[in-house]
């Protein structure tokens, strides 16, 4: 009987296990990596509101100034002598009025004197006419005569208007405003004595961005709201179609009648513009987010997973923004929404807030806006 070492014994049997495992082909399996499937108790959860787009009016509010509709500075036609001021500044003062009164010299002597010649001179060609009718007169005595009645009429004309330049009189239903000059002060031809101003209807002046000019072509009314919290009906008269160069901008004019001339011009004021109706969605502010392309929008979901919807800003107010999303409805992600990306898997939470469904006014605060700001 064979007798083995221990050492020898151990190497036999080493050997053998490693023929073993070779058999049983463990070098060329690999371990199947371990399954891992999520279930809906692992995907993030989140809240989400079925939003129905409602028509909302379409609102620009633009920054602008007030400014007077007409104004002129009252300049001398005369060197003269500052005589009377009839206007008080600020008073409003009706077309044709006396502002300022200036030392006509003399002139409405002139005046009569070319007046009297005048008639003098109709007088010799009505005769010398006459004369010619009944071939009493020739032609060129007739021609001369007519040429001094002519002149004589020049003069009078003449003198008229240095006797109407001495008096400064309102051009239009305004204000004067700035008086430059006191009595017994000496003015030359071309000074500024003065400013007079329109203020009705007053004028506020604004500028319209160009993503925004080409849906403001059929704006016809607007309201102001002034740096004192008021507001005005208002009229646009004027959007040009040329834009400025430096700020890509188009000048807009807006006015409002005010027969007590109660807004002063070189206010600040909001121009709220008003045109043709959208269907949009309200949402809260903090909603919004930008995709990787940068476009703006909100999370909703759709067939349980996230989605981004695309959305273009219609107007905002103090609790939130109308948003043009371009479909009927969607079921925004009120809650969780950024905990989730585009594409991603979600358990999806029904909310219990329904949406009002009537427009809020431009300047009040909508019900809508409350009930979004609910978590």
């Amino acid at each position: 009987m064979l007798q083995f070492k221990s050492g020898q014994g151990l190497a036999i049997g080493l050997a053998l296990g490693v023929c073993l495992w070779m058999l049983t082909g463990v070098f060329n399996e690999e371990t199947p990596p371990e399954v891992t499937t999520k279930t809906s108790e692992s995907l993030p959860e989140v809240q989400v509101r079925r939003v129905q787009a409602q028509p909302i009016t379409r609102e620009l509010v633009l920054s602008g100034h007030t400014e007077a509709d007409k104004q002129v500075a009252l300049t001398s036609e005369l060197n003269a002598k500052v005589m009377s001021i009839a206007a008080r500044q600020g008073e409003v003062i009706q077309a044709g009025s006396l502002i300022l009164q200036l030392d006509p010299k003399d002139w409405p002597a002139r005046l009569k004197e070319a007046q009297a010649l005048e008639k003098q001179r109709e007088l010799e060609y009505r005769s010398a006419r006459d004369l010619r009718r009944k071939g009493l007169q020739n032609e060129s005595q007739q021609v001369e005569s007519l040429a001094r009645l002519e002149s004589a009429r020049a003069q009078v004309i003449a003198a008229q208007h240095q006797v109407a330049a001495s008096e400064i009189r309102a051009p239009f239903t305004g204000t004067f405003e700035r008086k430059q000059v006191s009595v017994g002060d000496y003015v030359t031809q071309g000074a500024v004595m003065g400013q007079f101003v329109s203020i009705d209807p007053i004028v506020i002046k604004g500028a319209v961005p160009e993503a925004n000019r080409h849906w403001l072509s059929k704006a016809k009314t607007a309201e102001i709201e002034l740096v004192t919290g008021k507001t005005y009906p208002a009229e646009v008269r004027y959007l040009s179609t040329l834009a400025n160069t430096e700020t890509r901008t188009y000048p807009i004019e807006i006015i409002v009648t005010q027969p007590q001339a109660s807004i002063p011009y070189g206010m600040t004021a909001k121009i709220r513009l008003k045109t043709s109706k959208v269907d949009a969605i309200f949402v809260t502010p903090s909603l919004l987010v930008l995709n990787k392309k940068g476009e703006l929008g909100v999370k909703a979901v759709s067939q349980n997973q996230a989605v981004f919807v695309p959305a273009t800003l219609i107007k905002a107010e103090q609790s939130g923004v109308w948003l043009d999303i371009r479909q009927p409805s969607i079921e925004l992600i009120e809650v969780g929404a950024g905990f989730v990306e585009e594409g991603d898997p979600v358990k999806v939470k029904q909310s219990q807030i329904t949406q009002h469904v009537s427009e809020p006014s431009s300047l009040a605060e909508p019900q809508l806006a409350q009930e979004a700001a609910q978590p």
